[in-house]
């Protein structure tokens, strides 16, 4: 494995994230992992892999304007084309439930269902990528509404599962071919056929172009990743986030998934407009840290 990704990172210039995530695949396919990531050779590897990689700035923010024009343009979800509400329900489920397009490729259509009293709905999310102790899981996503029709997700899983997913697809699951799911995501021309999470990756890109790129940015920003950060942005707690995306560390959330770091608070004015407040309330502290004895 070491060999093989030396090689494509010496001859095809790939990039550190790139390396990392066929690491991660090649991974996968083991049952006990730890003779490898213990493996002096291995852990040197990566070592230096990252000491000569420069983290990109995270302070960019992401402008998603051009996409809420873009659905007010469309107008209502009964009304617009299918092709159409199929993208915006795969964009909203990326961004509002911080899931990725292998995630939606495994939603089961059967174990979905919308809360009368509060109008939640919840997806399940068969298998996915996270294990939890090695094993596979099942996982609950749970998707508010919004006030505003045209950009609700609810409204627009309500509208594609009433004139696009109004008959079953069923087929197996893209890892386990014993387990069957039927399929929330199909195809428009034989909607019992299910597509892929490449496809479904397509689907949401072509809402994501309409976003303009940051300076210096190379690649997309993925939907999950995009959401979560506005999230954070807008002042929800790490907590929420990683257990929203249910993530298993908030490191998951910081290195893959955060595009922005900056924060709602004014540094600048809590440090220096506050003086006399933190003189009542903060003690002397010293310059220097004392030295353990």
């Amino acid at each position: 494995m070491l060999a093989f990704l030396a090689y494509e990172k010496k001859h095809l210039a790939w990039s550190t994230s790139t390396i990392e995530n066929y690491q991660s695949a090649i991974l996968a396919l083991f049952d006990d992992k730890q003779p490898i990531t213990s493996f002096c050779l291995y852990q040197e590897f990566f070592k230096a892999l990252n000491a000569n990689t420069l983290q990109p700035s995270t302070t960019q923010n992401v402008d998603i304007s051009p996409v809420l024009h873009h659905f007010d343009h469309l107008g209502g979800n009964t009304t617009m084309p299918a092709e159409a509400l199929r993208a915006k329900l795969c964009w909203l489920l990326a961004v509002c439930a911080f899931l990725r397009p292998s995630d939606i490729q495994c939603i089961d259509l059967d174990h979905c269902h919308i809360t009368p009293s509060s109008g939640d709905l919840t997806l399940r999310v068969i298998a996915p990528k996270e294990r939890r102790q090695g094993k596979r899981v099942t996982k609950d996503v749970v998707v508010r509404r919004h006030p505003t029709a045209l950009y609700c997700p609810v409204a627009a899983y309500t509208a594609y599962c009433t004139r696009l997913a109004n008959t079953p697809c069923y087929c197996r699951h893209p890892t386990l071919s014993s387990v069957t799911i039927n399929a929330l995501v199909r195809s428009l021309r034989k909607p019992t056929d299910p597509i892929g999470s490449q496809a479904i990756s397509k689907i949401i890109q072509t809402i994501m172009a309409l976003i303009p790129q940051a300076p210096g940015q190379s690649r997309p920003i993925s939907g999950c990743a995009l959401g979560s950060t506005r999230a954070a942005r807008a002042g929800a707690s790490v907590n929420d986030i990683v257990l929203q995306g249910h993530w298993s560390s908030q490191a998951i959330f910081n290195n893959f998934y955060q595009v922005a770091s900056s924060t709602q608070s004014n540094f600048t004015s809590l440090t220096l407009d506050a003086d006399d407040q933190a003189a009542n309330t903060l003690e002397t502290q010293p310059m220097d840290p004392p030295l353990d004895e």
